[in-house]
């Protein structure tokens, strides 16, 4: 049982005396009890959009290699001037990514590609789209990392630049491949990587793989 007070409670205006409390069920919190009706104050329309904010400061903290510091700074960046006077303050917003980041280390490593499991954090953007598609090729595998709209791009495109990296990738993939093309319009043109891949070789055969799921990926989505 998870016990929860108003965050006005120690404000000298309202001091609210609002709780809740919430059982932890699968991967969220299931309300148990709470009465709305405790809250001495009316609610803040801003607030839920703030709570959002922190949620994605968070979740990005776990797939990110930034500093806390970094992490802030760009998602206060695409944070409208209304929702930021309700967010925390900075020093607590760096110890929530912290402890994100913390969380996100602890979990076991994997030894075997058998015994590694995508998990759902890393497969969605932070606009909730579909972004990761898990591949398996007999014994090799495949993560690719893409969205309709990066596929987009990627079909209007003149020209593709892929690389593949070997030095920066997890221990049991061997590298990440990107491919990386101009999006934007012409307006706001800009060379980006549209796509990701964790490859756990690279052969020729695996390459194919990786273009064959690109192809039906873009068959999807009607592209």
């Amino acid at each position: 049982m998870y016990y929860w007070v108003c965050e006005r409670k120690t404000q000298k205006e309202t001091k609210c005396t609002a709780r809740a409390t919430t059982v932890y069920i699968g991967d969220q919190h299931k309300i148990h009890k709470f009465d709305a009706k405790q809250h001495n104050h009316a609610p803040e329309a801003s607030q839920p959009e703030a709570l959002k904010t922190c949620n994605q400061m968070k979740e990005l903290a776990q797939i990110s290699n930034d500093q806390p510091a970094q992490i802030i700074s760009n998602i206060i960046a695409t944070t409208s001037r209304e929702i930021q006077p309700c967010l925390p303050r900075k020093d607590a917003l760096r110890q929530q990514i912290k402890r994100a980041k913390r969380i996100c280390d602890e979990e076991v490593e994997p030894k075997t590609l058998g015994d590694f499991t995508l998990p759902d954090a890393y497969s969605i953007t932070l606009s909730r789209m579909d972004f990761a598609k898990d591949i398996t090729d007999g014994t090799e595998r495949i993560l690719l990392f893409t969205t309709s709209e990066n596929l987009k791009w990627l079909q209007e495109a003149k020209f593709w630049i892929m690389d593949g990296t070997f030095k920066t990738v997890p221990t049991l993939f061997r590298q990440l491949y990107s491919i990386h093309a101009p999006a934007g319009g012409n307006v706001n043109f800009r060379i980006v990587p549209l796509v990701y891949a964790l490859m756990s070789n690279k052969s020729e055969e695996l390459y194919q793989r990786l273009f064959q799921e690109l192809n039906e990926l873009a068959d999807e989505n009607e592209l």
